[in-house]
């Protein structure tokens, strides 16, 4: 969000004017969070939009809960706002902070700025929770193919990606059956993996399991995680990268309940038959149109605006193609960086051009580039006491992150962005 220094006028805290202010960026501050936003975006977002009201403001934000200090010294307000859940919603980041620019601005008074913040939240969800898990089987379909795999294999990623998608929603209406929801998943992934490579191969349940799996799999915690360490938001990264190890751990669980379970009733299922791959050829072409439709399922499921689907495309499709050219070029896990830097451009050229937030494109785009599916083959081969296998493929899910954390620096130092968020 654009600020304007010469707005900036001396208050006390005391000032009815004051109290709204700091009811507004208290409510700006639960709604960024709540919608994904890294903890040095928001922390700079605040800090700025703060000041150009005229008040002070220190932030410090973690996962769960973002502390607000208003003022200095004795004379300090100190508010703690608590965000238990964070669900991305791309639109609601464009309106808030069109909300938050038109306030800072001082075209919109904070008051009223606190109702259309009320609003944006309480609107009805443009995309019903039937469409949603419709989204998770397409997504799961396209990355099937991205993956390799065949015509077969990306129709049963679909069921595996439309069954996750019900339970997110299923799991989604009480706190209790959240935590449920990687291990439900990943059993049920597990399954329709494994019965397909079994009773209707040849087919790859790796492949299928991992792809039914991608929306949920928290490669891109991870990824933030790196993120916020490299800026030294230690306590934040270090928390969100914890959570994605117990993420991780809990698909791994699933996993293992779901091969456990064919172990045990099919006489037929041994690790061999589980891991047949299908050998049909595909037109490489078909890739091209894989993250068309990925795109389309981006935009539903992390509720981006429809217009938004065009850029969300061009960046999948870049880092896509960047992280090839840049794996066969430098090698390893490395190249993917080339991958995260054109997706980084691609957010600093929609932000200048737009002046909306980077991150509509740049989330949506790096979901093809983050380590989720190695990081559960790693956890798979903890599970199996391939302790080797285990460590060496945790180091190169780590490798990916941090790759992928320097092209998005790099694209920043290209092209500074116009926008905190």
């Amino acid at each position: 969000m654009t600020h304007a220094p010469s707005m900036l006028v001396s208050r006390s805290l005391d000032d009815d004017a004051a109290i709204q202010i700091i009811e507004f960026i208290s409510e700006l501050t639960r709604v960024l969070h709540s919608c994904g936003t890294p903890a040095h975006r928001l922390e700079a977002s605040i800090e700025a939009c703060s000041l150009t009201l005229g008040l002070t403001c220190q932030c410090l934000a973690s996962p769960g809960a973002v502390r607000l200090a208003f003022g200095a010294g004795v004379r300090q307000r100190m508010l703690i706002v608590r965000v238990p859940e964070v669900l991305l919603h791309l639109e609601h980041l464009t309106l808030v902070d069109e909300v938050a620019t038109r306030v800072a601005s001082g075209t919109l008074h904070p008051h009223e700025g606190l109702s259309e913040l009320s609003a944006i939240i309480n609107a009805p969800t443009r995309y019903p929770p039937l469409l949603t898990a419709a989204a998770h089987g397409l997504v799961a379909a396209s990355a099937a193919r991205l993956f390799d795999g065949t015509f077969w294999e990306s129709a049963c990623a679909a069921l595996a990606g439309v069954c996750t998608g019900a339970l997110v929603y299923m799991t989604s209406r009480s706190a209790r059956t959240a935590r449920l929801l990687e291990a439900a998943a990943g059993a049920v992934a597990g399954v329709i993996g494994l019965v397909a490579a079994l009773y209707a191969g040849p087919a790859s349940s790796l492949i299928i399991t991992l792809s039914g799996l991608l929306l949920i799999l928290p490669g891109l915690a991870l990824t933030i995680a790196v993120n916020e360490l490299s800026m030294r938001h230690l306590v934040s990264g270090t928390a969100r990268l914890m959570g994605a190890v117990i993420s991780f751990v809990s698909l791994g669980f699933g996993l293992a309940l779901g091969r456990g379970a064919m172990l045990a009733f099919a006489e037929s299922a041994t690790p061999e038959a589980m891991e047949v791959a299908a050998t049909h050829a595909i037109n490489p072409g078909t890739k091209g149109i894989a993250l068309l439709t990925a795109a389309i399922g981006f935009t539903i499921v992390f509720r981006a605006r429809p217009r938004d689907v065009v850029v969300i495309a061009i960046a999948g499709i870049l880092g896509f193609a960047g992280a090839r050219l840049g794996t066969e070029a430098i090698g390893g896990e490395v190249g993917v960086s080339l991958g995260a830097l054109l997706i980084g451009l691609v957010g600093a050229g929609y932000t200048r051009y737009y002046d909306r937030p980077a991150v509509v494109p740049v989330l949506p785009g790096i979901m093809v580039l983050v380590p989720g599916a190695v990081g559960l083959g790693g956890v798979n081969a903890l599970i199996d006491q391939n302790v080797e296998l285990g460590i060496n493929t945790g180091f190169k899910v780590v490798m990916i992150a941090v790759a992928i954390s320097a092209g998005l620096v790099m694209a920043n130092a290209i092209i500074p962005p116009r926008k905190a968020l």
